[in-house]
């Protein structure tokens, strides 16, 4: 309960010092008397956010002082659980200064901000127009519902409801795991289906690499083919051609010279083996160009 206010140069306020009793207290006054400001000043004490309009003109701080009754079961176990003395009053002292900053003190010792704000939550409940009363509030409704309900019963209802947290915690990650392998296992399948309908066997690779560079050099494969069985056979000075008159020039002496016969011989093979390339070379030059065949092998690489 709020005992007792002292204001100093607070608005427009000099000096006020309120004492409450018991019961109910009305401030009563004509619009412009000063009853916005004692609301204000209440306020500012229990931690609300501080304005530089708040200091009186001309002075150099407000000081604000408020004396609170601490039996309230709640205020007297966050006192204990802050490491304070669990005094019947508590002085609670806020200065606010010209720019706007403030110190608060409780009992005489220096607290940040938010102790006054839950000592107000706990003793004091201003409300207006369009604002939320604390019996509204979710927060509060817990703590007025916690305080009728034995500590045994309080402690098996935390321990019960930290397990079924838990519970529950475990089974979204549950739920996210199984979607997510689901998941894997759709791509998986569609991954697999992909790879069978390639119809994959050793060497694909390379067969597909060969038919696409064919393909696409079918032009050159012919010029080339053409060129080199010219060389070879139908020109007029060709390569069998020159073979055969230097094997007919050996031939009458070979007899007498074992170089000669060397000679002879591996003409002999020479020509065999140019033989030997003549089909290949015309097969070359027969090759033929299948764009289709050549597109569906180069989407078929490209795949692989």
């Amino acid at each position: 309960m709020l005992t007792e206010l002292n204001i100093r140069e607070f608005g427009l306020m000099e000096a006020v010092q309120l004492q409450f009793s018991s019961g109910m207290t009305v401030f009563t006054g004509e619009t412009g008397a000063g009853k916005s400001i004692l609301v204000g000043a209440l306020s500012a004490i229990f931690g609300a956010r501080t304005r530089a309009d708040w200091v009186r003109h001309g002075a150099k701080q407000a000081e604000l002082t408020a004396v609170v009754e601490s039996t309230h079961p709640s205020l007297m176990q966050w006192l204990d659980a802050q490491g304070m003395a669990q005094e019947e009053v508590l002085i609670l002292r806020r200065i606010i200064t010209q720019d706007g900053r403030s110190r608060a003190w409780l009992n005489g010792s220096p607290v940040p901000m938010k102790a006054l704000q839950y000592i107000g939550q706990i003793c004091l409940d201003i409300h207006a127009q369009h604002e939320h009363q604390n019996l509204m509030k979710p927060a509060t409704q817990r703590q007025w519902l916690d305080a009728r309900i034995p500590a045994a019963v309080l402690q098996t209802v935390v321990q019960t409801y930290q397990q079924w947290q838990q519970a529950r915690q475990a089974l979204n990650t549950f739920q996210q795991q199984q979607q997510e392998n689901h998941t894997q296992a759709d791509w998986m399948r569609a991954e697999c289906e992909r790879l069978q309908q390639m119809q994959l066997h050793v060497g694909l690779h390379d067969v597909l690499q060969q038919q696409v560079e064919t393909g696409q050099h079918t032009a050159h494969i012919q010029q080339a083919a053409t060129q080199a069985a010219t060389l070879l056979e139908e020109a007029e000075s060709n390569v069998r051609d020159l073979l055969a008159q230097s094997s007919h020039a050996i031939a009458p002496y070979a007899a007498y010279h074992e170089g000669l016969r060397e000679s002879e011989q591996l003409l002999e093979q020479m020509d065999a083996l140019l033989g030997e390339i003549t089909p290949h070379l015309h097969d070359a030059q027969e090759i033929t160009l299948d764009a289709e065949a050549l597109q569906e092998a180069e989407q078929q690489w490209n795949t692989l």
